[in-house]
C-alpha cells in the first residue's frame, strides 16, 4: 500500500502492474522502467524461459535486487512493465483496518485483454475479504468490465 497525493484516493494497491496498451504518455511505463528490474539475490522457483517467452508474469514473494551503490531492496517492477500478477500483494487490504478509498492497479489495466481472468477474480476476492474500503477501478477497457457481471460486485 502506498499512501498518495492523488486527491480522490487515500491509498494505491498494485497486487498487478503492467500494460500493453502502449500509449504514448503512459505515466506508469515510465516509472516502472525507471524503477524496474532485479538481479536474482536469492532461490526462487520462477521459470524465467517461461516468463520470457509470455507477455505476463505471476509472482510469488518480492524479487531482490541490488542498486548501483550495492544495497539490497525489493524490485516494485521486476518485469518493469510486462504485466505481472503479485501474489504476495492479495492480502494487503485485509491488514488495513480502518476504511480507505484506494485506488486499484494504478500502474495496470487490471481490464485489459492481456489480463488472465483467474487474475481479475483474485483481486476481486482480495476486495471481498475487505468489505471497509472502497476500490476505485480506472480501464480503457469498459466492454470487457461491462460483459461479465461477475465483476460488478460492488
Amino acid at each position: 500500500m502506498n499512501k498518495t497525493k492523488i486527491d480522490w484516493c487515500d491509498s494505491t494497491w498494485n497486487p498487478v502492474t503492467g500494460c500493453l496498451h502502449g500509449c504514448e504518455y503512459c505515466y506508469a511505463r515510465n516509472i516502472a522502467h525507471r524503477f524496474g528490474g532485479f538481479t536474482e539475490l536469492e532461490d526462487t522457483d520462477l521459470d524465467y524461459e517461461k516468463i520470457c517467452e509470455s507477455n505476463i508474469a505471476e509472482i510469488e514473494k518480492p524479487l531482490k535486487y541490488l542498486n548501483d551503490k550495492g544495497k539490497i531492496g525489493k524490485s516494485a517492477y521486476p518485469f518493469f512493465f510486462k504485466p505481472t500478477l503479485y501474489r504476495y500483494k492479495l492480502n494487503e487490504p485485509q491488514k488495513w483496518k480502518k476504511g480507505r478509498n484506494i485506488f486499484v492497479c494504478s500502474m495496470a489495466d487490471l481490464f485489459g485483454s492481456w489480463v488472465p481472468d483467474s487474475w481479475i477474480e483474485e483481486v476481486f476476492k482480495a476486495c471481498e475479504k475487505a468489505p471497509q474500503h472502497n476500490y476505485l477501478f480506472l480501464t480503457k477497457n469498459t466492454d470487457r468490465y461491462a460483459r461479465d457481471t461477475t465483476y460488478q460486485i460492488f
